[in-house]
């Protein structure tokens, strides 16, 4: 009876290999298929990256000459530092080889680059009359090339629709005083003042309703509303002034 019992067990442990075994080669096979589909997938990814970047390099370079002129960039390529891992973008930068630029350029330069992909993408002939949207893109520049980036938009997108938002009010200003109003619409959101009125946008030439919307229960921020508006204003005036000026005395 023992001698039963053992061969019984000893083929069910048998049967269970033979099955554990089949459980193995299946999975190592479904491992084999994903890792080679990974491959394939990578390969694809790096192929169209280095198709569209090829395609778009002298927009890069030109969109990156007007918001540095004086920082010139060559030689756009991408570059593979791990190949299961990543895909950077290296390029020459004031005659000096750039493999990783996230390593040797401030942020604010990587930014800038970031932008000038972003946006070289973005006039692509088959997405060239979709909107284009940027959300706060100059956090990191200063403010010389903060106004670059309004040139950048007034010479490149006159004819493309462009949504620009900020909560910086001097880029805000800045943007006002030099995109053309006949082709831009500007727009302050007002304070949320409950269900009933909802989310409130001035009206045009209405900067100061944001004010006059704190008079009553907030005096001190409507004040201080005003004086913004007003300094905004009067630089908006004085470059004006200033450029009108200028051109006169060429003549």
């Amino acid at each position: 009876m023992q001698t039963d019992e053992t061969a019984v067990a000893v083929a069910k442990s048998i049967a269970d290999g033979e099955e554990l075994t089949a459980e193995v080669t299946r999975i190592d096979a479904l491992v084999q298929f994903v890792e080679r589909t990974e491959q394939a997938i990578r390969s694809e990814i790096r192929g169209q990256s280095e198709a569209i970047l090829a395609e778009v390099t002298g927009d890069i370079q030109r969109m990156w000459a007007i918001l540095h002129p004086e920082d010139r960039i060559d030689n756009i390529r991408l570059v593979l530092p791990d190949a299961d891992k990543s895909i950077d973008i290296a390029l020459t930068f004031h005659g000096v080889e750039l493999e990783s630029p996230r390593i040797t350029l401030s942020e604010g330069y990587r930014n800038s680059l970031g932008l000038c992909i972003f946006l070289a993408m973005a006039v692509r002939g088959d997405i060239a009359d979709r909107p284009l949207v940027l959300d706060d893109v100059i956090v990191s520049l200063d403010r010389n090339h903060r106004g670059m980036v309004a040139r950048l938009l007034k010479e490149e997108f006159a004819d493309r629709q462009v949504l620009v938002f900020t909560h910086d009010r001097d880029w805000y200003s800045d943007l006002r005083a030099h995109l053309p109003q006949r082709d831009w619409v500007s727009r302050t959101l007002m304070r949320y003042g409950g269900p009933e009125t909802g989310i409130r946008f001035d009206q045009p030439g209405g900067d100061f309703a944001i004010a006059r919307a704190d008079v009553a229960d907030r005096p001190g921020a409507a004040a201080t509303e005003a004086r913004k508006i007003m300094d905004m204003q009067m630089r908006i005036v004085a470059e004006r002034t200033r450029a009108t000026a200028r051109a006169t005395s060429l003549y």
